[in-house]
């Protein structure tokens, strides 16, 4: 799913702070994605879940060192939990 420039500033609005320093090099240049993507439950013995549960997230990711962060997007509205 592609993220709206509505959605896209409510995110920034919202994570904004969260992209000021990266973890791992201490960059400042995170870029978020402006597509959403998805994170599959995983059971051991069986692997991907198909029809398990999944989780969309918003990605940013550092322009530095390509650290990801991901944030749910259900916490930050642009999906329904539904």
């Amino acid at each position: 799913m592609e993220i709206t420039q509505e959605q896209f500033k409510s995110i920034k609005d919202q994570i904004g702070s969260y992209l000021n320093r990266c973890p791992v090099c201490n960059g400042g240049n995170f870029v978020l994605n402006n597509t959403l993507f998805v994170l599959p439950e995983f059971a051991e013995q069986r692997g991907v879940l198909l029809n398990g549960d999944i989780f969309p997230l918003v990605l940013a990711k550092c322009q530095n060192c390509h650290y990801v962060r991901f944030f749910s997007a259900v916490g930050l509205g642009i999906v329904n939990s539904d």
